[in-house]
This record gives structure tokens, sequence and C-alpha cells, in this order.
């Protein structure tokens, strides 16, 4: 039927009221013969829908049909570092939905592995007009659009401390640990994920693996660290060279999470694992804290770090 209406002149790039493109609608459900014959059409595979998502977004679900039409549109020229309109990065969508194929694939095809899904405050001037409107289309009175106004800059000046800024922040590799996804990690840090990376409220990720009790990941994430010192973290990390389109540049693999770190409330990864009773990640952030305090006194690493792979060695 697609190569019928495609021989009688049917435009393969028309969207429907959400924009989305016939190719969008074949990768949804999976249907890589349609999206083949859509490709071969010369169909635009850059068209964003009105939450401004590109073909790709639609391939992250966990079968190998859509792994297999994630592959087509990477073919046929889909990028990979789209976000959508809230901000959302692709990766992000693939690793907290414990993908580790498709956020391998993605990886391979250039995605940004330490990409962030950041929300900011309103600035004061926008925010106003906004509720001010939307007071009025509401058949409100004026008066109370403006005590609205008001309420709104109070709000957001008691959460930032000033008048627009960043509300919170998502990072891929701490959602993959709050979620638990050890593999999406594995491949994430083969790639070149700094694993140390700190959000807005003090948190690594294995502050969120600690806090889930994930025994396997904090074991993974805190043989990676190397040294800390006064609650901070100075890494020494492994790493080794690679050549990306002709030049030379270094990719760190082993940049582990540091496991004294204290977060905003003054809490450390043991701290976290033991409020939450989760005895397998309890034992694993002492074993990490107890081999950072031997590196910090000049001491040598004890044993080979958890988990290595083949892949691990690869960017």
């Amino acid at each position: 039927m697609i190569s019928f209406l495609l021989d009688l002149g049917a435009s393969p790039n028309m969207v429907d009221l959400k924009g989305r493109s016939p190719a969008m609608r074949a990768a949804e459900f999976g249907h890589t013969q349609a999206l083949t014959l859509l490709t071969e059409a010369d169909t635009d595979l850059t068209i964003r829908d009105i939450e401004e998502k590109g073909i790709l977004f639609y391939c992250i679900q966990p079968t190998k049909r859509h792994l297999e039409c994630l592959q087509i549109a990477l073919k046929h020229g889909a990028s990979v570092n789209y976000v959508s309109r809230d901000g959302q990065p692709l990766l992000l969508v693939a690793a907290e939905a414990g993908l580790d194929s498709i956020v391998a694939a993605l990886l391979i095809a250039g995605a940004d592995p330490n990409g962030v899904h950041a929300k900011h405050w309103p600035d004061v001037p926008s925010c106003c007009i906004c509720c001010w409107k939307r007071s009025l289309c509401q058949g409100k009175s004026w008066r109370l659009g403006l005590i609205v106004m008001l309420w709104t800059v109070k709000t957001n000046i008691q959460h930032t401390g000033q008048t627009s800024g960043v509300k919170w922040v998502q990072i891929i590799l701490q959602r993959a640990a709050f979620n638990g996804h050890f593999e999406v990690i594995r491949v994430l840090a083969a790639y070149g994920a700094d694993l140390g990376k700190v959000a807005l409220d003090g948190n690594t990720s294995l502050h969120y693996a600690a806090q889930q009790g994930f025994g396997p990941i904090c074991k993974f994430l805190a043989q990676r660290a190397s040294c800390e010192s006064s609650g901070q973290s100075h890494l020494a990390r492994r790493s080794h060279k690679v050549s990306v389109d002709g030049t030379s540049d270094r990719y760190c693999i082993y940049a582990g999470c540091p496991s004294m770190l204290k977060n905003k409330e003054g809490k450390t990864p043991r701290l976290l694992a033991k409020d939450n009773e989760h005895k397998d990640a309890l034992k694993e952030c002492r074993k990490a804290e107890k081999q950072s305090a031997k590196l910090a006194k000049g001491g040598s690493r004890t044993g080979e770090p958890y988990a290595i792979r083949v892949s691990d060695h690869v960017v």
C-alpha cells in the first residue's frame, strides 16, 4: 500500500496534527519494512513534532524491531543529539528506560554521554505576563491576576535565591544509577561518561545507587575512584589515546565516583545506604571509603576494577 501511494505521488513528508511524519509512525510501531520504503522515497528524517522530538525518540522501545528502525534512521542521517522542547536529550530517555543496546547504538553514532536535562525557572517578566494573561483568559479579575503574579515571583526567589536560574538538572548517568540499569552504566563508562559528575543537590551517581540499594552498581562506581581529600575528589583517571576524526584525544575510562563526598544534606553514599537499610550497598560503600583512605595516604589499589569487559577499553 505504501509503495502504491508513493507511486501515485503521495508525499512522504506530510505530518498529522501532532507534527508526526509517516516515518515517525512507522518507527513508533517498529515497522522496519515501511520505514525502509519511506527512506528510499527520500523522506525527511530531520522533521520534528510539536514537542520538538525527532524520529529517534520514537525508536526508544525494548524490541529488536525498534533497534532496527533506529539503525535505519541513523544510516539515513537522523541526528542523535536532538533534544525535546523541554530540554530532554535523546540519550537520557534511552538510559532511563534501561535499553543498553539502543544506548550503545546512539553512543557509537556520536551521542554525548555527558548530556544533561536542565529545567530552568522562568524569567520574572515573561512569567508575570503569562500569569496575568492566564488569569484574564479564565475570566478572573485583574486583582487576582496580580496576586498570582506576585506569588509566582515569591516562589521563584524562595527556590533559587534569584529571579531566574536552573531549577534542577538530570544527568544521564545518574538517572541510570537511580533506576538500577547496570549495563547502561557500563556502556556509558566505556564511552567516556564522567562518573564523578555532581548534581545541583550535591549527589553523584554513587549517592543515587546507594540510596536505591544497588550494590553491584555501587561497587562498579566506587572502585573507579582514585583519591579523595577533604571531601573533594581528585581523580587520577586511567585513560588512553584514541583517534577521532584524525586528531588525538583523551577519554577517561575509570573516572570513579568519590565515595566520601557529602551532598547538600551532609550525607555520604554510605549514610544514604544506611538510612535506607540497604546492606549490600552499605558494604560496598564501606569498602570504597577504606580504599579511598588508603589511597589518600599513598597506598596502592588492591585488586582490579570490578566488572571490566572488553567494551570498557573501547571508545
